[in-house]
């Protein structure tokens, strides 16, 4: 099993992740199965700032014209569809997400949410889950 993040950063997209039938784009070595934590920038949506949930991927979707125009450092992604498994509302705070000595030394964190999806270790994704339920 794999863990990621996802960052929303286009309006598009955060649409998207608010209808029932919800995907988003990740790299070739994604699976049905692996586990993402999905974060929307404030510079899109300041009342949903934050990580907004931790969702499964439940199936590839052929159709990978959804992903034109994301990227992950020069990786081409392909489409999966997402399955909720749990909401954060309010969601969790950048404040909340650098104060985690683990969370704020990963690579998006290193990188400023500058990208589309990053590769989690299982250890910074349960920190995720260990932010969650404070």
């Amino acid at each position: 099993m794999n863990y990621w993040l996802g960052v929303i950063a286009k309006e598009h997209t955060f649409q998207e992740i608010l209808k029932t039938d919800k995907w988003f784009c990740f790299p070739s070595n994604a699976d049905i199965g692996d586990k993402v934590v999905l974060y929307v920038t404030a510079r899109l949506q300041k009342q949903y700032s934050g990580i907004i949930g931790i969702y499964e991927l439940t199936r590839k979707i052929s159709d990978d014209t959804k992903c034109k125009g994301y990227g992950s450092f020069n990786e081409i992604l392909h489409c999966f569809g997402l399955d909720l498994t749990k909401e954060f509302s309010p969601p969790i705070s950048l404040d909340s997400i650098k104060a985690n000595s683990i969370i704020k030394k990963s690579q998006p964190l290193r990188r400023n949410f500058q990208g589309t999806v990053f590769k989690l270790s299982k250890h910074e994704f349960q920190e995720f889950l260990l932010i969650a339920s404070q």
